[in-house]
């Protein structure tokens, strides 16, 4: 576990790099329980397809029957690497989130969701 970004400097991607991920095994004191995670992410930023930023709150939910859950600061640098990359629109980018994510904390499914801001009028 000496690999873990937590607690140490390290660099902020500056591109999509799901490398960055780093799955902690659940606890064996969670067998039988049921229930999800559920993290709220309030600060993911990519290119639209206007080549404009884009930003949103992104919700992941995901059953504790899940192998691992994912360790807090490489999923903080794993979303910060999106910040620099084009999308066509919120639904490649949800896909994209989801693949990587149901790989590294060997889920069934993995939810993800883009809460898109609505403007005031």
């Amino acid at each position: 576990m000496k690999d873990l970004p937590l607690g140490k400097a390290v660099p902020v991607p500056d591109a999509y790099d799901p490398s960055v991920l780093r799955a902690l095994p659940r606890s064996s004191l969670r067998a039988g329980m049921e229930g999800f995670d559920l993290w709220r992410c309030y600060e993911l930023t990519w290119i639209g397809p206007r080549g404009k930023p884009e930003t949103a709150v992104l919700e992941l939910i995901y059953p504790v029957q899940s192998g691992n859950i994912v360790e807090s600061k490489s999923l903080k640098l794993y979303l910060a690497g999106f910040s620099n990359e084009s999308f066509p629109g919120p639904g490649k980018l949800v896909e994209t989130i989801r693949r990587d994510l149901e790989g590294v904390l060997m889920a069934p499914f993995v939810k993800v969701s883009i809460l898109l801001a609505t403007k005031a009028s």
